[in-house]
C-alpha cells in the first residue's frame, strides 16, 4: 500500500526535466536571433557605407567633369552640345545639387546662358515629371528648382500645385510664383486661405502675399469686401493693409469693426486704423475709451496720442486710474505726447497715484529712478 501512495504523489509532481529543457532551447533561441539580427545590422552598414561611398565618389568624379565643362560654356569655348552628352536622366537628381550652387552665386547674362543650358539638356522637363511624384518631397524639390532658376514655362503646372494635398508642396508653390511674380496666381492663393483656416497657415501664405508688394491691393480689396470671405481671409487681408496703410478701406474696417462679434478681427480692425494715423478718425477713437474690451480700449488711447487733439485729453485721463497694465500704460504714453502739458498731468499723478501700477509706469515713462 504505502508503495502505491508513493507512487501516486509521483505522478502528480510536475516533469521539471521536461520543462528545463524546453526553458534552454527558448533560450538558445532567444540568442541565435539576437546574434542574427545584430548580424543582418552589421552586414547592412557595411554595405550601407560600401554603396555610399561609392556614390560619394562618383558624386565627385561627376562634378569635377561638369565644373570643367560649365566653366567652358560660361566662358564661350563650348557650346554647350559636350555638356549634354555627359548628362544622363539618372544623373538629374545628382545634377540638382550641382547646378544649384551656380545659381545661388551668379547673375545677370551667365544666369540666362545658364538656364539655356538647362533647357537643352530637359532639366525643366524633368523637373515638371517630377512634380507628379508620390512623395511630397520629390514635388516640393521640383517646384523649388523651378523657382529656382525662374523658369517661367508651363507655369499653370505650379499654379495647380497651389491645391496639393501637401501643405508643404502648396507653401513652396506659393512661394515660387511669388519670386516669379506671377499675377495671376494671387487670386488662387486668396482661395486657398478660404479653404484652410488655421492661424499658422493664414500667417505663413500671409506673409507670401505681403512679397508681391502693393501690386496686390487691388486683388486683396475685393476679397475683404466679400460677405462670403470668412474671419480668417478677413484677417489676412486686414494685415496687409496694415502693411500698406492702405485708406481705401477705412470706412470698410469701421463697418467691420462696429458689426463683428469676433474679439480678434474687432481688434485687428481698431489696430490697424490706428496705423493709419487719420485725423478724422480722432471721433470714432474717442468713443473706444469707453468700449467694454480692455484691449480696444488700449489701442484706442495709444491711437490718440499720436493726434494730440486737446479734446482728447480730458477722455483720457480717468484711465489712468484704470487697472488694467496696458490701459495704463497706453494712456501714459499718449498724455505724455501732449508734450508740458501733459507732463504736467503726469508729474500731478506721479504725487498722487491711485496705484502703485500707475506710479511705476509713470516712474518709468519720465526717466525717474
Amino acid at each position: 500500500m504505502e508503495d502505491k501512495i508513493i507512487s501516486l504523489i509521483y505522478s502528480f509532481q510536475p516533469d521539471f526535466q521536461g520543462r528545463t529543457s524546453i526553458v534552454f532551447l527558448v533560450i538558445i533561441y532567444s540568442i541565435g536571433l539576437q546574434l542574427l539580427i545584430i548580424f543582418s545590422l552589421i552586414i547592412y552598414i557595411f554595405i550601407h557605407r560600401l554603396l555610399s561611398s561609392k556614390y560619394d565618389k562618383n558624386k565627385k568624379l561627376k562634378f569635377d567633369e561638369w565644373y570643367e565643362l560649365i566653366f567652358s560654356y560660361l566662358d564661350g569655348d563650348s557650346s554647350g552640345h559636350e555638356f549634354k552628352d555627359k548628362i544622363h536622366k539618372r544623373d538629374y537628381r545628382i545634377f540638382g545639387d550641382f547646378i544649384k550652387e551656380f545659381f545661388l552665386d551668379i547673375e545677370g547674362d551667365d544666369k540666362r546662358r545658364l538656364l539655356n543650358l538647362l533647357v537643352a539638356v530637359d532639366f525643366p522637363d524633368y523637373l515638371f515629371r517630377l512634380m507628379s511624384n508620390r512623395n511630397q518631397w520629390e514635388r516640393a524639390f521640383a517646384i523649388y528648382f523651378l523657382g529656382l532658376i525662374l523658369y517661367k514655362e508651363k507655369i499653370d503646372l505650379i499654379r495647380k500645385r497651389i491645391f496639393d494635398k501637401s501643405e508643404t508642396v502648396s507653401f513652396m508653390a506659393a512661394t515660387v510664383l511669388m519670386q516669379l511674380k506671377d499675377a495671376q496666381s494671387i487670386p488662387l492663393i486668396i482661395n486657398k486661405l478660404t479653404r484652410d483656416q488655421t492661424k499658422d497657415i493664414r500667417i505663413r501664405l500671409t506673409n507670401i502675399l505681403l512679397q508681391y508688394g502693393k501690386d496686390i491691393l487691388p486683388e486683396i480689396v475685393p476679397v475683404f469686401r466679400s460677405p462670403d470671405s470668412n474671419t480668417q481671409v478677413k484677417l489676412v487681408c486686414i494685415d496687409i493693409f496694415k502693411n500698406y496703410t492702405h485708406y481705401e478701406v477705412t470706412q470698410d474696417l469701421i463697418s467691420l469693426y462696429e458689426i463683428t462679434d469676433d474679439r480678434e478681427l474687432k481688434i485687428a480692425c481698431i489696430s490697424t486704423l490706428g496705423i493709419f494715423e487719420d485725423p478724422t478718425l480722432i471721433d470714432f477713437f474717442e468713443a473706444q475709451l469707453s468700449h467694454g474690451n480692455k484691449v480696444v480700449k488700449s489701442l484706442a488711447a495709444k491711437s490718440l496720442g499720436v493726434f494730440g487733439e486737446p479734446s482728447s485729453l480730458e477722455k483720457l485721463i480717468p484711465l489712468l486710474d484704470h487697472t488694467d497694465f496696458w490701459i495704463i500704460k497706453n494712456t501714459t504714453d499718449a498724455i505724455f505726447e501732449y508734450g508740458p502739458e501733459g507732463l504736467e498731468i503726469l508729474n500731478h499723478k506721479l504725487k498722487n497715484p491711485s496705484s502703485i501700477l500707475l506710479k511705476n509706469i509713470i516712474k518709468e515713462k519720465l526717466n525717474i529712478l
